[in-house]
């Protein structure tokens, strides 16, 4: 289960590439509502900002065995990027502008196929001329707009 914190990366960054950072500690288990969480180490992950990678903490309840990944907020699941950066790039496209200089092209290009795939699968065909509000609706609806899965 991932569970979104509200944290600075570059923050972790300094704290021993996550390791020494006070991460927040939940008061209950959400599948179980058990109090006993332990410490289940950490997990590496990547971030566009950096060339290594940080470490997020990990969290278990031994009664019902969930474990709980820490996440910063503001990045879709699986993502590097964030929110706003990949929001900001489609943006300018459906604007007629170019694409962002400091993402590759090809990344930019996925994010608009799969935001119109989205679009089209859960919004409908009447949405493909609004992306950007289509992009807002389906963040709203718990969907990551630019995912070439349709999970929901």
């Amino acid at each position: 289960m991932i569970m979104e914190v509200s944290c600075d990366v570059k923050e972790i960054k300094e704290k021993d590439e996550g390791r020494s950072y006070e991460w927040p500690k939940p008061d209950r288990c959400p599948h179980c509502s058990g109090v006993r969480i332990w410490g289940h180490g950490f997990v590496w992950a990547f971030f566009e900002c950096f060339l290594k990678g940080l470490y997020l903490k990990r969290y278990r309840c031994p009664c019902c065995r969930c474990v709980m990944r820490m996440k910063p907020r503001g990045y879709f699941q699986g993502f590097s990027v964030p929110v706003e950066t990949i929001r900001a790039s489609v943006a300018s496209r459906v604007n007629g502008e170019a694409w962002l200089k400091d993402l590759g092209r090809g990344r930019q290009r996925h994010w608009i196929r799969a935001l119109m795939r989205q679009v089209t699968a859960h919004l409908g065909l009447g949405w493909r001329n609004r992306l950007l509000e289509g992009f807002d609706d389906l963040i709203g609806k718990g969907i990551v707009p630019v995912s070439r899965s349709f999970k929901t």
